[in-house]
């Protein structure tokens, strides 16, 4: 079984919210203090028209991510996946995430790529890692319940540049 990239729409979209893990709904609603609801999530996602993308499977929509942009040259990532996408094709995911950032890097699109989770997110924050992304801060009381967030970036360096 392999993964496809493919461009975003609200359908693949929709239906990839609906499927979202409890523990990614948890994690959206103290992120952004609104409660979970996958018909708004999926719109409010789709507006990120700047570099999304739907990753498939010969099931269907597993993945939906991209790049929000925070101002020139800084990006932040939004990634949305069902459990699907990490039980069938995790390597898969994780090769193509990697690849992109670099690629995005690399082609100046952005100097810098921020991700923001829960501090307490041991899993993601090690997938993170395996991104090539590192922790440059942790964001004290950031969450909507007083929970901390942690920040990590992949930045252009002027060697690279």
């Amino acid at each position: 079984m392999s993964i496809t990239v493919h461009d975003i729409n609200l359908a693949d979209v929709l239906h990839i919210c609906q499927h979202l893990p409890e523990s990614e709904r948890a994690v959206y609603e103290k992120l952004s203090g609104l409660k979970y609801a996958a018909d708004h999530v999926a719109a409010e996602v789709f507006k990120y028209r700047g570099m999304p993308w739907v990753l498939r499977d010969e099931h269907g929509p597993i993945v939906a991510c991209g790049f929000a942009h925070q101002r020139d040259g800084v990006l932040q990532t939004w990634f949305l996946a069902t459990d699907r996408a990490w039980s069938e094709h995790g390597r898969a995911v994780t090769d193509w995430a990697r690849d992109t950032i670099k690629a995005v890097l690399d082609a100046r699109l952005a100097h810098r790529i921020e991700t923001l989770t829960l501090a307490s997110e041991t899993s993601a924050r090690q997938w993170y890692a395996k991104l090539g992304l590192q922790h440059e801060s942790t964001l004290r009381g950031y969450c909507s319940n007083g929970d901390d967030a942690v920040m990590y970036v992949a930045v252009r360096t002027p060697e690279s540049a």
